[in-house]
């Protein structure tokens, strides 16, 4: 599974918009704790909703993750 794949610690960028992700793929993308480098992720044009969003928002090991308003 892409969000639990160990070896990518250092990963920057992810890039997933169009890829029709839906509330549970959101959950699981917030659970990551292995993208301690993150500093990207680009989630455009999915249907994540309030059960997906609130994960990814609150996941603390994406310290570096820049917010664009």
């Amino acid at each position: 599974m892409l969000a639990k794949k160990s070896n990518w610690s250092n990963l920057k960028k992810v890039s997933l918009s169009n890829n029709m992700l839906e509330p549970e793929g959101g959950a699981v993308l917030g659970e990551n704790t292995t993208w301690i480098e993150l500093e990207i992720l680009m989630l455009n044009s999915n249907h994540l909703g309030q059960q997906g969003v609130l994960p990814i928002a609150t996941n603390s090991t994406w310290e570096n993750l820049k917010i664009r308003k």
